[in-house]
């Protein structure tokens, strides 16, 4: 490393309260950036799972050309800490639990490159984000684009019942689009290293009749290894859900990104009565309700009843003082967003 990237960093570290191993990731990273750029060529934010690792650095490295503007302070791409309204704090935070895998696979096909750019999983849920280049001159891609046909596995198994991917969103960069896919477990998944795969096939735009225009053909495997972090705060309620007669919340199991109710067992069809999340309360007295997919989704998992969603952005888990379900005869019309009214509350210790 130079003199002067060396002294830049040195000051960073006297201004900025970053873990060590973030610091060392962020020199690695810029070795790396000038060996690529001693080769004059355009690296992207393509960094190990340390992340973090530029995100001291400056927007645009002279050197080499190289752009890093789109990485926030604590390593995240910017779109993604946007999209999750995530704060340089709860960055840090996801990034130093393991929860939080940088991009590291990429496939081209037909002159577009697909790559992954970060994955955020918890024992529960697992957010994608992957960006889309195209350089191809004959073909033309706008936000009413999607690909047409995507499988996305983990270690073999498909991710769960909520995978659901949005259209594409320009960039500021010309010809790259980003786009997101988010998923549910099958099954509660340990802390650690895990194996995704995922493919797309063909390119297609949809109008709001869900009228389909083929855009183009393609197939893009990818295939890389993702953490699932644990951090995951787990509350005892034991109290009944009011207007749900004997149904019993027995414990929460929240993290920054997902939560997850277990109930007791009671008369009736529980999967019809499981009560459906709609939301916390948080110690400032705001009622968060943004959840990735909507209100909650109910399941039964080795004969216990459950309901479970990912959140629509970061929680400070610790934080949540309430936790909210839709009321039992709320009429579902489809034409108003949820409101305090529509909900019950219980308190957490």
């Amino acid at each position: 490393m130079e003199h002067r990237e060396k002294d830049y960093m040195e000051n960073l570290k006297r201004k900025v309260e970053v873990p060590d191993i973030v610091w060392q990731k962020a020199e690695d990273a810029l070795e790396q950036i000038q060996q690529q750029g001693k080769k004059k060529r355009t690296v992207f934010r393509r960094w190990t799972a340390g992340r973090a690792a530029a995100a001291a650095i400056a927007a645009t490295l002279v050197l080499g050309t190289v752009t890093v503007g789109a990485m926030s302070l604590a390593g995240w791409h910017q779109n993604v800490a946007d999209e999750m309204q995530a704060s340089e704090e709860q960055q840090t935070k996801l990034s130093g639990e393991g929860m939080v895998t940088d991009g590291a696979s990429s496939a081209a096909d037909n002159g577009i490159t697909v790559e992954s750019i970060q994955t955020i999983a918890d024992s529960r849920y697992i957010y994608f984000w992957f960006k889309v280049i195209n350089e191809n001159p004959k073909i033309k891609l706008t936000e009413d684009d999607t690909f047409r046909e995507f499988d996305i596995r983990v270690e073999g198994q498909d991710a769960g019942f909520g995978i659901s991917g949005r259209s594409f969103e320009e960039t500021e960069e010309e010809g790259v689009y980003l786009c997101s896919y988010y998923g549910s477990f099958d099954r509660e998944m340990d802390p650690g290293a895990i194996r995704v795969k995922a493919d797309f096939n063909g390119i297609s735009a949809y109008d709001n009749h869900l009228q389909e225009t083929e855009t183009c053909q393609g197939t893009w495997n990818l295939e890389w290894d993702v953490q699932v972090g644990a951090a995951t705060r787990k509350i005892e309620v034991n109290k009944e859900v009011p207007g749900y007669g004997p149904v019993t919340l027995d414990r929460l199991e929240v993290s920054p990104i997902s939560c997850t109710a277990y109930f007791g067992s009671w008369e009736g069809d529980p999967e019809e009565e499981t009560p459906v999340l709609a939301g916390f309360r948080m110690r400032d007295g705001s009622i968060v309700t943004d959840f990735r997919g909507g209100p909650g989704m109910s399941s039964e998992e080795d004969g216990i009843f459950k309901s479970s969603e990912g959140f629509a952005k970061v929680v400070d888990a610790d934080d949540i003082t309430g936790i909210f379900f839709i009321r039992a005869d709320y009429a579902d019309t489809g034409e108003k967003e949820l409101t305090e009214s529509d909900m019950v509350e219980i308190a957490l210790e």
